[in-house]
């Protein structure tokens, strides 16, 4: 299964696409706002620029801007005041990359250790991928966009926000959202720690949120199969719920980590 087919899987689970009503947009965005962080709503085809402008800003004035997608939000409400406070006595915990790599090969040890309960998800499976040349992905950020079931075609969403976070680095954003810590979700401790990790590795850097779904930028890929297989083994214990555990899939996966500029993980 690739990149596409599980957006399209994700997107289209819920019915055919139909844009919001503009009570609907107001309600749901109402939602967003609760974050109390300044934000402005744009079109997809307006992101690139706007985004942009916004990165050079926040580089003088020391936020960093963010891809927030129209959903139900989480609905904890509190001043922004407050909320970077929090985050800041968070970030003082124990969140560095070391600690990402160490989060990850916990959970990597675990898919070992519960072989005998679960003997469908071997993780010696990622070990046996064959190469396999990737399709061909367009470059592009998944979360600006919703499957049409009855198009069966990406479509661009009526419209996004872009938000201001007060952080200088991508990798903290979670914790200023208090995004995380439900059902398998890594906690937001857990999720700074991961892509500080992947961020030295990779260069990946967080660009969109939803509510249930993140999306990297990466200015590194890995360097063949083996480590595209080994990264993908990573991204399976981060996310679980994205991935098929079957062999033609996730061959397809090693194979688009090695061309692909994002990465997109989604969670139950």
């Amino acid at each position: 299964m690739s990149l596409a087919d599980i957006v399209k899987r994700l997107f289209g689970s819920a019915g055919a696409y139909a844009a919001p009503s503009a009570a609907e947009t107001a309600t749901r965005w109402l939602k967003a706002s609760d974050f109390g962080y300044p934000h402005s709503i744009v079109s997809p085809a307006q992101v690139p620029e706007a985004l942009r402008a916004e990165e050079e800003l926040g580089a003088r004035e020391g936020f960093t801007p963010v891809i927030i997608v129209s959903e139900i939000w989480n609905r904890r409400r509190i001043t922004p005041e407050q909320r970077t406070k929090r985050a800041l006595r968070l970030l003082r915990g124990k969140c560095d990359a070391s600690s990402g790599r160490e989060f990850l090969a916990r959970r990597l040890a675990r898919l070992y250790e519960n072989l005998e309960l679960d003997s469908e998800c071997d993780p010696a499976l990622f070990d046996s991928l064959q190469p396999v040349a990737p399709v061909a992905v367009e470059s592009r950020i998944w979360l600006l966009q919703q499957y049409n079931r009855e198009t069966r075609a990406m479509e661009d969403l009526p419209q996004v926000a872009i938000m201001r976070i007060p952080t200088t680095v991508s990798h903290t954003i979670p914790v200023y959202l208090d995004w995380g810590s439900w059902n398998d979700v890594p906690s937001p401790l857990e999720i700074v720690a991961v892509s500080r990790y992947w961020g030295e590795r990779y260069g990946a850097r967080l660009i969109a949120i939803g509510s249930d779904k993140l999306e990297f930028t990466v200015a590194r890929k890995p360097a063949g199969h083996a480590e595209a297989v080994a990264l993908l083994k990573e991204h399976y214990c981060f996310a679980p719920d994205n991935w098929g555990y079957d062999r033609n899939g996730l061959e397809q996966a090693a194979a688009e980590l090695q061309v692909n500029d994002t990465w997109f993980f989604w969670w139950d």
